[in-house]
């Protein structure tokens, strides 16, 4: 797989499941398992960053970025180790083409649509509340105004 397919598969794949940091990171772990001397199909197979190197990348404490290693590692994406600091990863990106692809239009557009949806179930539901009251209002006056009537003859 070449640096640009790899990437191409984050982008598409991963941010399907992935937001934010934990996305983040995996572009960053991509790019550092390429390097510019190989080939543009070779990707180092493990690679040794530093940890304090890992939680700058994506501005994130000790918990949260092992929380992150723990998802890619339950999702099959990256075997990790840890030792005096250094944290040496093994990505696999087969995991990602079992995710949907991501389209970010139509997302927006569906949470969009629902959010429409909802208003507009409130605001009938405002505007019968609205016409249930007028009704008893127009009801109870017509009845006020026929007693008037009856008492008056």
């Amino acid at each position: 797989m070449t640096k640009k397919e790899a990437k191409r598969l984050v982008k598409t794949r991963a941010a399907s499941k992935y937001r934010g940091s934990a996305l983040t990171l995996l572009q960053h772990m991509v790019d550092a398992s390429f390097r510019a001397g190989d080939g543009p199909e070779d990707a180092r197979h493990t690679v040794s960053v530093r940890a304090s190197t890992l939680m700058r990348w994506i501005n994130v404490k000790e918990a949260q970025l092992h929380s992150i290693m723990k998802t890619f590692r339950d999702d099959g994406i990256g075997a990790f180790t840890r030792v005096d600091g250094m944290v040496t990863f093994h990505l696999n990106l087969d995991p990602l083409n079992k995710f949907r692809e991501y389209d970010p239009t139509a997302e927006r557009e569906a949470r969009l649509a629902d959010r429409a949806t909802k208003a507009r179930a409130a605001r009938a539901a405002t505007r019968n509340a609205v016409k249930d009251m007028l009704f008893t209002s127009i009801l109870a006056n017509a009845s006020a105004n026929q007693q008037r009537l009856d008492a008056a003859l």
